[in-house]
C-alpha cells in the first residue's frame, strides 16, 4: 500500500513540475500555474491548474496501473 501511495505522489509531483517547467521555458500561460504582468491600469495576476490537472491525471493513472499490477492476495487481506 505504502508503495503505492508513493508512486501517486511522486508521479504527481514529477509530471506537474515537469509542465510548469515546459509551461515557462516556451512561455505557454497555460501550463503556468502562477504569473504576473503589468498594464497600463495596474497589475494582473492569475494562474494556471493545467500543470496540476496533468499530474494529477497521470499520477492517478500510475497508482491504478501499480495497484492493479499486485498479487491479488493483497486485495484480499483479512
Amino acid at each position: 500500500m505504502l508503495k503505492t501511495v508513493l508512486i501517486g505522489i511522486v508521479s504527481f509531483i514529477c509530471v506537474s513540475t515537469l509542465l510548469a517547467n515546459i509551461g515557462y521555458s516556451f512561455n505557454i500561460q497555460w501550463l503556468k500555474p502562477y504569473f504576473y504582468e503589468e498594464t497600463e491600469a495596474g497589475f494582473r495576476t492569475g494562474g494556471s491548474m493545467a500543470a496540476m490537472a496533468g499530474g494529477l491525471a497521470v499520477s492517478f493513472l500510475f497508482t491504478h496501473y501499480s495497484y492493479r499490477k499486485q498479487p491479488k492476495s493483497f486485495h484480499h487481506k483479512k
